[in-house]
Formats: structure tokens, C-alpha cells, sequence
């Protein structure tokens, strides 16, 4: 399903091509280059690409309200967590645990939403609003929600208000469970488009959070399995900084 295009030079700024996984996570698995080393699974060879490429995008899969406000807030306080670990933070506790859950629920929305999109609804029981094209734009960029001349809402809409409600019942299912700060002391970790049904979020090439695990530095064999159940997930492709260093 292709997704809906806007008006010619995108007049109202509205956000089209969506990072999956934000571009400034994936920025620090770059090398000196600037790039990231990936992989399809359904090829040999790997490429080398600029984290802000639309290989990690979704074509406009949620509306503007959702990607300017909630998920926004999840992913700077996700931000503002992996700095502090990345600066020597160890351990995280309930709340810092609570935004590595909503995190993982929003990267998880978002990758469904990407490979599976919502499709326009027809809203019963409502009267035709008889809007223009630019009205539409301008109340999407407003943070408002419309129903078409032909009864429709689009099916982004309705994806953006579907992933808020996901992502609140992840949040209340895994309330109180720790995620734990695993360092990698030999070999560098695989960042995959999506981890599937394992809890975890590679930071940078050497630490990755793990729900339901103790903080611990780890092994070959432990960076070996994580890198493995990676590759596994991986449903188009994964990524690192350089796959020769990533133990598999």
C-alpha cells in the first residue's frame, strides 16, 4: 500500500519518510565513515549507508500528532537515558527501566505499522466535512484529526492512536520489571531492524539492554548469543558498525 503523498513542496512540513529505529541511535553505531555496515538476509553481501538513509524509514506510516508528540517525548527521554549510560551509567532503576519499556514498545509499533500499514477506515455516522487538500495538511500539522468528503479517516490516523494504546499496555504489562546494562568485553554487537518478541535494544557497538537481566560485563559467548538471537529476529536485515567484529 503506498503511502499517501503531500502537496507539492510539502507546504505544511509535514513528516514523511519515519525512522523506524530513531537516526540518532543508529548514528552511534557509524564507523569513521559516518555509515552503517549492513546486511540483508536475503543477500551475501553488505553495503555500507548514512544513518538518516530511507532504508530505515517508514513512508508516512503514522500522522503528525503522533510523530511530533508522544512519540517525540518517548524518544527523548530514551535519548536522554542512553547518554547517561553511555557516560557511565550501570544500573537502571524502576522509572529509567519504564523508558527502555516504552522505548521498545514504540520501535515495535513502529516496525509493525511499517511492514503491516493501516488502511483508511470509512467512520460511520459522521457528516462529510468537505475539506481541500491543504485543509487537510493544515489540520494534520496542527495535531488535528479529519474525516473526509467520502466518509474516510486515514488509515495513519488511526495507526498513530492504535500504537499510543499498544504502547500504553506494554508500559502496564512490564510495569516494575528491570532492564539490565550489558557491556560487551569482546566483540560488537548487531543492531537488527527489529528484535521480535526479545526485549532488548542494542545502545552502541558495546552495550546493549536486556529486559529482566542483571547488570553484567560479558563474554565472547555472551556477546556470540545476543548477536545470534539478533540475527534470528532480523526480519530484512541488520547492522553495525563493522559486521567482521561482531562475533556470530
Amino acid at each position: 500500500m503506498k503511502a499517501e503523498k503531500t502537496q507539492k513542496g510539502n507546504p505544511h512540513r509535514l513528516s514523511f519518510w519515519q525512522h523506524v529505529f530513531p537516526a540518532r541511535s543508529i548514528e552511534r553505531f557509524a564507523g569513521r565513515d559516518g555509515k552503517i555496515a549492513v546486511k540483508h538476509r536475503r543477500s551475501s553481501g553488505e553495503f555500507r549507508v548514512s544513518p538518516h538513509d530511507k532504508l530505515f524509514c517508514a513512508e508516512r506510516g503514522w500522522d503528525q500528532r503522533s510523530e511530533s508528540g508522544y512519540m517525540k517525548h518517548i524518544e527523548g527521554e530514551f535519548q536522554n537515558l542512553a547518554d547517561e549510560i553511555i557516560g557511565g551509567l550501570r544500573s537502571l532503576n524502576k522509572e529509567q527501566s519504564r523508558v527502555a519499556t516504552r522505548f521498545l514498545a514504540l520501535w515495535s509499533s513502529r516496525f509493525q505499522q511499517r511492514h503491516n500499514p493501516m488502511p483508511d477506515r470509512h467512520i460511520r455516522g459522521v457528516v462529510e466535512e468537505g475539506l481541500s487538500k491543504d485543509d487537510e495538511e493544515r489540520l494534520e500539522s496542527k495535531w488535528a484529526g479529519f474525516v473526509r468528503a467520502d466518509q474516510m479517516m486515514s488509515g495513519r490516523t488511526i495507526a498513530g492512536l492504535q500504537m499510543q494504546m499498544n504502547i500504553d499496555q506494554v508500559d502496564t504489562h512490564f510495569q516494575g520489571v528491570r532492564w539490565g546494562v550489558l557491556t560487551a568485553l569482546q566483540g560488537e554487537f548487531v543492531l537488527p531492524d527489529t528484535f521480535e518478541r526479545r526485549a532488548a535494544i542494542p545502545l552502541t557497538p558495546t552495550i546493549c539492554l536486556v529486559m529482566g537481566y542483571g547488570d553484567a560485563a560479558i563474554s565472547n559467548d555472551g556477546t556470540t548469543m545476543l548477536n545470534r538471537f539478533a540475527v534470528e529476529a532480523a526480519k530484512d536485515y541488520y547492522m553495525a558498525r563493522d559486521l567482521s567484529r561482531c562475533p556470530f
